[in-house]
C-alpha cells in the first residue's frame, strides 16, 4: 500500500511540473495591446541556451508597465501588436543560489521605446551571475538576428504564427 502512494504521488508531481511547460501564453486583455493599424509589432524572442540553466528553464513572466502580459517558455517566441510609445518591461524568473538550493525570484527591469507601425524584436537572454543566480537581460535586435535566433523555435500565439520571423 506505501509503494502505491509513493507512485500516485509521484505521478501527481510529474503532471503538476509538465504542466507548468505547456508552452507560451499571451493575456490578451492587457490594456496596452491593440490591433490599431499604428500598434508596434513585438516579437519577445527566448532561445535555447547552451546547457541547462536550473530553475532558469522554468517560463518567464513578462510585465508591461507593471501588467502581466506574458509566460514565456525556453525555445519559443511570440508576438503581440502593443501601443507605441515608452514601456517598461519587467521579467520574472526563477534561480537557485545560496547553500540552501531552494528556488528564489528574480526581476529586472528595461524600458523601451516602440513607434508607431514598426516591428521591433525584444530577445530574453539568462545571464549566470554564478554565486547571485541567474537573471534575465531584455534586448532588441535586428530582423537578421531575429532570424537567425528564432529558426529552430517554436513559434507560439496564433498572431505570431500567422506572421512569422521567417517570412518578414
Amino acid at each position: 500500500m506505501r509503494q502505491v502512494r509513493g507512485i500516485t504521488y509521484l505521478l501527481l508531481m510529474l503532471a503538476a511540473l509538465l504542466a507548468g511547460c505547456a508552452g507560451s501564453r499571451v493575456d490578451s486583455a492587457h490594456p496596452l495591446l491593440t490591433h490599431d493599424a499604428k500598434a508596434a509589432r513585438v516579437y519577445f524572442i527566448r532561445p535555447f541556451t547552451d546547457r541547462p540553466m536550473g530553475f532558469a528553464d522554468n517560463a518567464i513572466a513578462v510585465e508591461v508597465d507593471r501588467v502581466s502580459l506574458l509566460k514565456l517558455v525556453k525555445g519559443e517566441y511570440t508576438m503581440s501588436y502593443i501601443n507605441p510609445g515608452a514601456v517598461f518591461f519587467t521579467v520574472h524568473s526563477d534561480t537557485s543560489w545560496g547553500p540552501e538550493f531552494l528556488p528564489k525570484k528574480m526581476t529586472r527591469s528595461k524600458r523601451f521605446q516602440f513607434a508607431p507601425g514598426e516591428t521591433y524584436f525584444v530577445v530574453f537572454r539568462p545571464i549566470d551571475g554564478e554565486f547571485r543566480g541567474v537573471n534575465f537581460d531584455m534586448a532588441s535586435v535586428s530582423l537578421e538576428d531575429a532570424r537567425e535566433l528564432s529558426r529552430h523555435l517554436r513559434v507560439a500565439g496564433s498572431a505570431a504564427r500567422s506572421e512569422p520571423i521567417d517570412e518578414l
